[in-house]
């Protein structure tokens, strides 16, 4: 990941360098491919909405040739400048929120076990207890019982 965002950094310094202007930069995050990609089963997405020049665009093009952490790319040019975050980046972190709502279920399902698990075992150390203090508390009126005969 920190391999892709240093390589976006890097090629929005180009641009700058040429005179273009950086619109944003968008990190999207890691997300699972749909298929293997040179083994790799995940990948780093980055968004860089750029204003420039064809020889800027040449240049990326090139660096995007002999970078081995990018996997694929892909340029399109538009009439219009883009502000709003990319589709892609709203349904990755929706899916980030679905998940962290999923595995705080999980904890949550888990604490539950565990505390019921707890609670049992209280209840069986409270048995416990309870026969040994029945079967002591019987012994002491067979005592007393038995004292009261002798007297």
């Amino acid at each position: 990941p920190f391999l892709i965002w240093y390589a976006i950094k890097f090629f929005s310094l180009i641009i700058r360098y040429k005179n273009n202007v950086v619109g944003f930069i968008q990190n999207i995050g890691n997300r699972k491919l749909a298929y293997p990609i040179q083994d790799q089963f995940k990948a780093s997405y980055g968004l860089n909405n750029i204003e420039c020049n064809q020889e800027a665009v040449e240049e990326i093009k090139n660096s995007f040739k002999f970078n081995d952490s990018i996997i694929r790319n892909l340029i399109l040019t538009a009439k219009k400048a883009h502000t709003e975050d990319s589709a892609l980046l709203i349904q990755t972190k929706e899916d980030n929120e679905k998940d962290s709502y999923q595995e705080a279920r999980e904890q949550v399902k888990k604490f539950e076990d565990d505390d019921l698990q707890k609670a049992k075992k209280v209840e069986n150390s409270i048995e416990a207890n309870k026969e040994t203090v029945d079967e002591t508390t019987d012994k002491k009126i067979e005592e007393v019982e038995d004292a009261k005969k002798e007297d």
